[in-house]
């Protein structure tokens, strides 16, 4: 017997892919977030199981799931019968002794299995280019024969009682937050905002809208800094704007030089010293990464995610947050319907879903902000409504968080942003409105009334290069 035959024959069971594909596509659609298609032998079953996962709706029968795979264009019409009898199969599959807990046990088992071919696969090839070694590319397929991908059980499904445990480490966990920041999840450094909610938990998302040019960008730029600042690891996507362009703006904050200077390459000899210093500095005292990627516009969170696989294996340490730039010019991960457009509700709708399972599978949850845009007569609205965002009713079913911001002509002459929160679902509603002042010169927005030293205090310190650890320059900027 074949190499290649016995690793089929002993690590492959289809009764157990059918059984487990029957449970999920009839009785808990939900538990296919823990499944790859990609496992499944036979690639209708597959097929079957990505449609699952991406509607999260049970079948309710042949033909029903029949017309919903040629909607997903996963089958053309002239290719209907090895799906029906599939289908009459699954259907047909007894799963009524099978609950969500012995169904994950079968999940890991189909999941090992799965995972032992590949490796088993990669081997062989590596054996049998024996006569033509080449070491660098031998290391690098059992580098990519060690990665794996999880199944989180544990955090789909559990019994109440038995979890008890479980939630006493998580609540021991919280307590022992760092004292900077005073909170458990992510600040947005927002100070008001922030002791209301406690931070954006990982697992959670948030949406922050306004129309355009209000200072979305700028706002998430400042979510992402603040949490680099306080040593947490940062992806910023964008789809709207250049790497070097965003990185700029990073530098303006940072550094404390106006914006323009960098557009129009016109940095004065002091802003050259201060730029470099400040780099320098941050070389020295930051131990997380901020990591900026920029996709073309369309991009998916399957580009997100891959992106984040990438970046986290560079660095060897999680990814704490992610912010999006943003949501609405995003496109589904699965085929769209027929007939839709990437701006249809039914398309923004599966990304809304998509960003929330991207939110609450990797990393066992990971913390995440996206802008997305409000509806064109509300424009001119002094005070924003849930409903007055885009996509509004995908965002509100999903969202935990959605913030807006206006400005008024009043707010206009203030030099002010108003930060209202549209949703609340885990932590109380913070009923009035929080007043930010944005400097756009140097792409900073603040909670607080800042004088010019306090903006330039960064870029002062730093162009005298004086020594300092993280901890305690995070402690000076509390403090400033």
């Amino acid at each position: 017997m074949k190499v290649n035959d016995a690793i089929e024959l002993r690590f492959r069971n289809l009764e157990l892919e059918y059984q487990l594909a029957a449970y999920v596509a009839l009785k808990s659609p939900n538990l296919a977030v823990s499944l790859s298609p990609s496992w499944f032998s036979v690639a209708l079953l597959g097929h079957v199981v990505a449609l699952v996962k991406g509607s999260r709706a049970a079948f309710t029968s042949v033909e029903s799931a029949l017309h919903e795979l040629r909607v997903a264009k996963l089958v053309k019409k002239d290719g209907l019968e090895p799906y029906r009898s599939l289908l009459k199969k699954l259907f047909a599959t007894n799963t009524s002794k099978l609950g969500d807990k012995n169904a994950m046990v079968l999940a890991r088992q189909l999941y090992e299995l799965a995972e032992s071919r590949r490796c088993l696969q990669g081997i062989q090839g590596i054996v049998r280019n024996i006569k033509d070694f080449d070491l660098k590319k031998a290391k690098s397929t059992m580098k990519d024969l060690s990665r794996s991908v999880e199944i989180h059980a544990e955090k789909l499904t559990g019994e109440y009682l038995e979890d008890y445990e479980k939630r006493v480490e998580l609540i021991q966990e919280r307590l022992s937050a760092p004292e900077e920041g005073k909170t458990v999840g992510i600040p947005t450094g927002f100070d008001s905002f922030d002791r209301i909610i406690g931070g954006v938990m990982p697992g959670e998302f948030g949406i922050i809208a306004g129309k355009p040019g209000i200072g979305k960008t700028a706002a998430l730029l400042s979510f992402a800094t603040h949490a680099w600042l306080l040593g947490k690891s940062v992806l910023f996507c964008s789809g709207e704007m250049s790497k070097d362009l965003i990185e700029f703006r990073l530098d303006s904050s940072l550094a404390g030089i106006p914006s323009k200077r960098f557009r129009t390459g016109e940095l004065e000899t002091a802003d050259w010293k201060v730029w470099e210093s400040a780099i320098k500095q941050f070389r020295l005292t930051q131990q997380s990464f901020l990591e900026v990627t920029t996709f073309t516009r369309h991009f998916t969170t399957t580009e997100i995610e891959a992106e984040l696989v990438r970046v986290q294996e560079k660095w060897g340490k999680k990814v704490d947050l992610i912010c999006v730039d943003y949501i609405n010019i995003m496109d589904p991960a699965l085929p769209m319907k027929s007939g839709d457009s990437n701006k249809s509700w039914g398309s923004q709708a599966d990304v809304v879903w998509e960003v929330k399972s991207l939110s609450g599978e990797v990393n066992e949850g990971v913390a995440l902000w996206s802008a997305g845009q409000i509806k064109d007569g509300a424009f001119d609205k002094n005070t924003l409504e849930l409903d007055d965002v885009k996509y509004s009713r995908a965002i509100s079913e999903t969202a935990p968080i959605v913030v807006g911001l206006v400005q008024t002509q009043d707010d206009i002459l203030e030099n002010r942003i108003q930060f209202q929160v549209l949703k609340m679902r885990n932590a109380p509603r913070l009923e009035q409105v929080l007043f930010l002042h944005p400097n756009l010169d140097i792409m900073r927005i603040h909670d607080a009334v800042v004088t010019k030293r306090d903006l330039m205090a960064l870029s002062d310190d730093v162009a005298h290069e004086k020594p300092k650890q993280s901890k305690e320059y995070n402690k000076k900027r509390r403090l400033e």
